[in-house]
């Protein structure tokens, strides 16, 4: 499976990830789409979630993410999934660290996965070059009512929806 840590959409959706929790955002549950190997959903479960769902479409990695899981001392909090979980299913945090395609395709769901008030939730888009960026807002914003943070590392963009203020904003 995809996925070492070291690529700068990984390490975007965990700096996104540190500003959701620095800013006091809920985290007990998680969903992973396009896990790879189960990176970001052992981040989130490090990070506290009691409930993660690791979603991953190559069900020949699901062992591979068990076991990194397990390594992590994690695997009890961490599903693997090959689909989407059914529309009701809500977790206060969505990455989604896949091909722009792939996000405009599942925008819907992955927003309808989204926790909304009145503890909210936090959104995380990334696996996006520069010209990408425009269309995958545009169709995010919209569905969320809410303008993301863009945020880059080198040539990969990444963006964070929230659907409440952070605790900052709140003062």
């Amino acid at each position: 499976g995809f996925g070492t840590g070291e690529h700068e959409t990984t390490r975007l959706c965990l700096m996104a990830l540190a500003d959701w929790a620095q800013a006091g955002g809920r985290l007990s549950s998680a969903l992973d789409f396009g896990s790879g190997s189960g990176i970001l959903a052992i981040a989130a479960a490090l990070r506290g979630a009691d409930r993660v769902e690791a979603i991953e479409i190559d069900d020949r990695t699901h062992a591979a993410i068990r076991a990194n899981c397990r390594r992590n001392g994690v695997e009890a909090r961490v599903g693997v999934l090959a689909e989407l979980p059914d529309p009701g299913a809500v977790y206060d945090l969505v990455f989604a660290n896949i091909v722009p395609a792939v996000l405009l395709e599942h925008a819907e769901r992955l927003c309808g996965h989204l926790r909304h008030a009145p503890a909210g939730g936090c959104l995380v888009l990334s696996g996006l070059v520069a010209e990408e960026v425009g269309a995958v807002a545009e169709t995010y914003a919209s569905l969320l009512t809410a303008a993301p943070v863009r945020m880059s590392l080198g040539e990969w963009h990444c963006l964070r929806f929230t659907t409440v203020p952070s605790r900052q904003r709140m003062r």
